[in-house]
Formats: C-alpha cells, structure tokens, sequence
C-alpha cells in the first residue's frame, strides 16, 4: 500500500485507490509483480512472482508486457499495482 505523505484530519494517512491510478501515467509504478501466472496464448505468459513493465492502466486493466515487447493485460488483482 502507497502511503503519501499528507494527513487527513484524523491524524491517518491517506492510501492510493485504483481510482487515484487510471489514467494518471505519472503514478504508475514502472514495473509490478504477477499473483499468478497466465497463459495468453501465442507464446505469451507470465509467472507468479515475475515482475513485468507496466503500459498503461484504465481503470480496468493493468497493461503489461509479457516479454520481448508483446503486450497483454491482466487485472489490478493479479498484480501488486497498489502496493508497487
């Protein structure tokens, strides 16, 4: 989890939410770490615990790349989008 570092007036941090993320390049981490692997088809995958560059993020869908600058995406719950 992404702490920033304003307060809210209760003295707790706030937290990034995906919301915060879609759409807004300068958030994303450059790279996050797959939950589970994928099968993309046509020689595109990703295993657990690899870390793979980040593209894009709509709101919806995390944009990765699978290796050798194939794209594919996966959700944020499959990655560690927030935390990274």
């Amino acid at each position: 989890m992404l702490v920033l570092g304003r307060f809210a007036s209760g003295g707790q941090p706030e937290t990034l939410q995906l919301r915060d993320l879609a759409n807004q390049p300068s958030r994303w981490p450059d790279a996050v770490t797959v939950r589970r692997d994928a099968d993309f088809g046509g020689g595109m995958w990703v295993k657990k615990g690899q870390q793979v560059p980040v593209y894009f993020f709509d709101g919806k869908d995390v944009g990765i790349d699978t290796g050798n600058g194939r794209l594919a995406a996966i959700g944020p719950e499959d990655c560690d989008l927030l935390e990274a």
